[in-house]
């Protein structure tokens, strides 16, 4: 099961929904887990494809309690898989202003930058 991919098709109305590749037709359902803070919160619903039997279709409701100030983020693990499938990030309130506004600075320092070196171009090859 090494070759297991999980890509993420949609986030609505508290559902994380994807897809997971990998498997042969004849293999069952692999086991899945969301885990936040190193405990599992939701077990993911999965159900074959119709349109290809070899793709799984994996949704996971998300509880009210990843819902917080912040970004937060929920790995989606197979036991038999060394690496997280899918990351989901949550992010929302207060904590979540300082965050972009603190890119959003950093991006108006990095501009200004790119500014003065452009005009600083500009001016050594007029």
């Amino acid at each position: 099961m090494s070759n297991l991919s999980l890509t993420k098709t949609s986030f609505q109305e508290g559902i994380w929904q994807g897809v997971l590749l990998g498997l042969a037709h004849s293999d069952a359902a692999p086991t899945l887990q969301a885990v936040w803070r190193g405990a599992p919160i939701a077990t993911p619903e999965l159900s074959r494809d119709p349109q290809d039997s070899a793709q799984w279709i994996v949704r996971i409701a998300l509880p009210e309690t990843v819902l917080g100030d912040g970004v937060r983020s929920i790995l989606v693990l197979s036991p038999l898989h060394d690496q997280p499938l899918a990351v989901i990030r949550v992010a929302a309130g207060d904590a979540l202003d300082q965050d972009l506004q603190s890119e959003i600075d950093q991006l108006r320092a990095e501009l200004d930058l790119l500014k003065s070196a452009f005009r600083r171009h500009c001016a050594e090859t007029t």
